[in-house]
């Protein structure tokens, strides 16, 4: 993980149950560290992170 950030506990979970899918929906309450923990492990992994607070990848204009 970038040294920037807080390691955080779910991280080795998480990295471990995303092997072998497609797609996760992490679920949780605001400002929890989220996307930064997925921006992380997409980073580390070399892996795209879309975002659907991104009006791109909603396709909205």
């Amino acid at each position: 993980m970038p040294a920037p950030h807080v390691r955080r506990h779910a991280a080795a979970l998480t990295d471990q149950l995303l092997t072998g899918v497609r797609g996760v929906l992490l679920n949780g309450p605001r400002q929890a560290g989220k996307t930064t923990l997925l921006s992380d492990i997409a980073a580390v992994r070399g892996v795209p992170l879309r975002s659907l607070d991104d009006r791109t990848t909603l396709g909205c204009r």
